[in-house]
């Protein structure tokens, strides 16, 4: 938000002080101060609507204290509030916060980048609030509206929320579902391979599993579901609860069960039919073949023809004959009682009468071919007799036919759906023919009838025809390597995020130097002590960082007790660094004797650019640097633990032993 223009609400009844401000604030283009003495003069202002962030002092003419604070945040509840006063009051700070101030400064620390930065985090933080509370509005609107059956199911498997869809789809009302758990709904037989889907969600194996499955409604019907699982974590990677889709899909089975039922009877027809019968894909390759097929074919049994091609076995016979007809079939998308020859596995001739059709999805587009073919050797060896009795008529009239069948001739078309599987087995071979013949003529002698035999051969493997066709299914291969490749570099990376190298550091001599390196930190106002467990054996960590957080956790500790100690005094608190080995964790940790942390802002202390120093001593950023360095690039842990006015402990843990696929290149 560098860019928009931030008006600035300053009530303040101090002139002095409001000039002070303004001159903070007056050669920043994007800020724009208006200052008010009274709070009814500053609330009549909110009303105008166009208010970014108010500057408030709590001592004002017509009010005075927190009162102040409590009408601005109920009069305009949107608009982040930063109170302003001439001391430090911890109480009243705090009690300031929890009212909803978004910060309490005093106001002869504040200079103007600080103001200015201060004032844009104010506003950032209110939006992204009011972003969070409309996401989450828009989430249960769409959660309980959704049009699907919905159910937020706890890991113990209660059912913690659920939507109406799901409850008119199992006849429940939502305070009668809201009490059950998920074991309830479902029938005995499926509570094992629920229970497993769920386990492997909890351990990672999959981040989102779809099922289908019974349910059982009120009445102990079926309701049979589609289910899309998925597992909600914390950030720490627990678990919170599981999120489930349900789709009602029982007329679908129903309609599954029917059409089961109907390819039952179409597939008793096709097998008991007279007529061959395959179905085959666009490229040819057959699917299904029924047994008069595979007979017609000179196969033994329908699953030799699986993934053969079906264009080659109709056409290949007359080859001439057999363009001009895969010409009309792939131009009209069907041929009717087409006659023709089909040459058998065994090399004999089998003349049919044959019909073809595309069978075409929903928006007409082909998605398969069916080819019926009739064995019409009877009908013509009747023809041929009757050829014969009739000579030269019948002849003519055959020759007519003939010249139909071969008119126009048109140039074949090279099937191009061979497989990899056939084409490497072809290829072997004219391999090993090859081999044969160098061997041969290693030996200087090469035997004629052996090399015909070779040629031929290499014919029949229709080396031309492989050459256009395995390209393609090497390039559609390739594209699937490449992919995969890319996957691969992406878990790398993943796996990869740090460009420095782990190597085993003896932490205590690590953190002997980094007590040095900060001694003029805290040797005015502590006293450091260390514990080390000498069995701590080195730990695989980035020396650097790790030092950097000891520094930031050793500094901070310094300043918790220089805030409580009277140095004039020569009072001193204490910095106790410790160190031990449990199973396989390094445990560090580092304690003072100052304040501690309060418990209303301890869960923010490693958010970015909090800090709970005076002004001008942090930047919030120390612990945050901190957590990331430990918990996203060492794998491990940084927690704390503080008693108000006794101290905090941070604690770090770190694994012993390097995960491998966690190291950098």
């Amino acid at each position: 938000m560098t860019d928009e223009r931030i008006n600035l609400l300053l009530i303040e009844d101090s002139a002095v002080d409001a000039r002070v401000m303004t001159e903070m604030v007056r050669n920043i283009d994007t800020i724009k101060m208006i200052w008010v003495r009274e709070l009814a003069s500053g609330l009549e202002r909110l009303d105008q609507g166009d208010v970014d962030l108010v500057l408030l002092d709590l001592g004002l003419p017509d009010s005075q204290g927190l009162d102040s604070l409590s009408q601005v945040v109920a009069h305009a509840a949107s608009v982040p509030v930063i109170v302003l006063t001439v001391r430090v009051d911890m109480e009243v700070a705090l009690e300031a916060i929890r009212l909803g101030a978004y910060d309490y400064l005093v106001k002869k620390t504040v200079r103007g980048p600080f103001l200015e930065n201060t004032v844009r985090h104010a506003i950032a933080n209110r939006h992204n609030e009011q972003a969070l509370k409309v996401s989450e509005q828009l989430f249960r609107s769409a959660f309980l509206c959704a049009p699907v059956g919905m159910t937020l199911v706890g890991v113990d498997g209660r059912l913690m929320w659920v939507n109406q869809a799901l409850c008119d789809m199992l006849d429940y009302s939502i305070d009668e579902l809201s009490t059950k758990r998920f074991s309830d709904i479902s029938p005995a037989e499926e509570l094992a391979s629920n229970t497993q889907i769920l386990h492997r969600l909890l351990s990672g194996e999959n981040s989102s599993i779809t099922s289908e499955v019974a349910l059982t409604d009120r009445s102990g019907g079926r309701v049979f579901a589609e289910i899309l699982w998925s597992l909600l974590r914390h950030p720490d990677d627990q678990p919170i609860h599981f999120i489930a889709h349900i789709i009602d899909i029982t007329e679908r089975k129903h309609a599954e069960l029917t059409l089961k039922e109907n390819e039952e009877i179409y597939r008793s027809l096709v097998e008991t039919s007279p007529d061959g019968i395959f179905l085959a894909d666009l490229d040819g390759s057959i699917i299904r073949a029924n047994r008069q097929a595979a007979e017609l074919l000179g196969y033994e049994t329908p699953t030799e023809l699986t993934g053969k091609d079906g264009y080659s076995l109709l056409f290949t016979y007359d080859k001439r004959a057999a363009a001009q007809k895969l010409e009309e079939f792939e131009k009209n998308g069907c041929l009717h009682n087409s006659e023709t020859r089909l040459q058998r596995r065994d090399g004999s001739v089998c003349p049919v009468e044959l019909s073809a059709q595309f069978i075409r999805d929903v928006d007409g587009q082909p998605k398969a071919m069916m080819a019926l073919f009739r064995d019409i050797s009877y009908r013509k060896n009747l023809e041929s007799q009757l050829v014969q009795a009739q000579k030269l008529e019948s002849i003519g009239q055959l020759a007519a036919g003939i010249a139909h069948e071969i008119n126009t001739p048109a140039q074949y078309v090279s099937d191009n759906t061979v497989f990899l599987q056939r084409a490497f087995e072809k290829l072997v071979s004219c391999g090993a023919q090859a081999k044969s013949l160098l061997e041969m003529a290693a030996a200087g002698a090469i035997d004629p009838e052996h090399l015909t035999g070779i040629k031929k051969s290499l014919r029949k493997s229709k080396l031309d025809y492989l050459t256009k066709q395995v390209p393609r299914a090497i390039e559609q291969s390739l594209e699937g390597l490449e992919r995969i490749g890319n996957i691969v570099a992406a878990m790398k990376e993943f796996s990869h995020p740090s460009k420095g190298d782990k190597e085993p550091v003896n932490l205590h001599q690590a953190i002997e130097t980094t007590l040095m390196v900060a001694r003029n930190e805290w040797k005015y106002v502590a006293e450091t002590v260390t514990d080390f467990d000498p069995e701590l054996p080195p730990v695989p960590c980035l020396r650097d960082e790790f030092n950097q957080v000891i520094l930031n956790l050793v500094v901070n500790a310094a300043h918790a007790i220089g805030d409580v100690v009277d140095v004039a005094a020569e009072q001193k608190g204490t910095i106790t660094v410790s160190t031990k080995a449990e199973e396989n964790w390094a445990e560090i940790a580092v304690e003072d004797t100052g304040g501690g942390i309060p418990e209303a802002v301890r869960d923010k202390i490693f958010d970015p650019f909090f800090t709970t120093k005076k002004v001008g001593q942090g930047t919030g950023q120390g612990l945050a640097i901190a957590h990331s360095v430990i918990v996203d690039k060492h794998g491990g842990s940084l927690s704390v633990e503080s008693t108000a006015d006794k101290g905090a402990r941070f604690v770090i843990r770190l694994p012993l032993q390097e995960e491998r696929e966690g190291l950098s290149p």
